[in-house]
């Protein structure tokens, strides 16, 4: 995959993986210099557990998306 850097040093992430590792606006990204590679990774997801109605719930980190469940489906039926 091959992806253009405009004049202001920006890069954009393809939507199909954004979509696939759940990146969201405001995410959060690490940049690792490695010799003559660079590599973009998500910062690990900041959730909180917390009580609503009665009931544990996880708040934030990324969205669960329809694909990410397939993919998991998929890997359990293997």
């Amino acid at each position: 995959m091959t992806i253009t850097m405009d004049r202001a040093g920006r890069v954009m992430l393809p939507k199909a993986v954004r979509e696939r590792h759940g990146l969201t606006e405001g995410a959060k990204l690490d940049i690792i210099e490695e010799g003559a590679l660079i590599i973009i990774t998500p910062q690990p997801a900041q959730i909180e557990i917390v009580e609503e109605d009665g009931r544990l719930v996880a708040v934030g980190g990324a969205p669960v998306t329809d694909q990410m469940v397939r993919e998991i489906l998929e890997s359990i039926r293997r």
